[in-house]
């Protein structure tokens, strides 16, 4: 879904290696504040890598619009009856 945010916050970064894969990553979360009809609405999504860095070097003081392609999908959780959730991560973000 791509939309037009600004970044309201962005986490410290994590930096690890994949079980899955052995490759080194870099990741923060970021809160996206969506204007809309005059009231405002905020996604929670994760940034790996070059897109964590983007969010690292956003300027929180001017907060300028970003265009943003925010990738959702379904996860489980882990356990007998693990449930369902909504997962969101950036695929792609740069200035607006």
């Amino acid at each position: 879904m791509k939309i037009e945010a600004k970044i309201n916050a962005v986490s410290p970064v994590i930096e690890g290696t994949s079980s899955r894969t052995g490759k080194e990553y870099r990741l923060c979360e970021v809160v996206l504040e969506v204007a809309q009809d005059g009231r405002y609405d905020y996604i929670l999504a994760k940034a790996f890598d070059e897109k964590c860095d983007f969010c690292q070097q956003y300027d929180m003081n001017s907060q300028p619009l970003v265009a943003v392609n925010v990738e959702m999908f379904v996860d489980n959780g882990r356990g007998f009856s693990a449930r369902k959730y909504m997962s969101c991560s950036i695929g792609s973000i740069e200035m607006a």
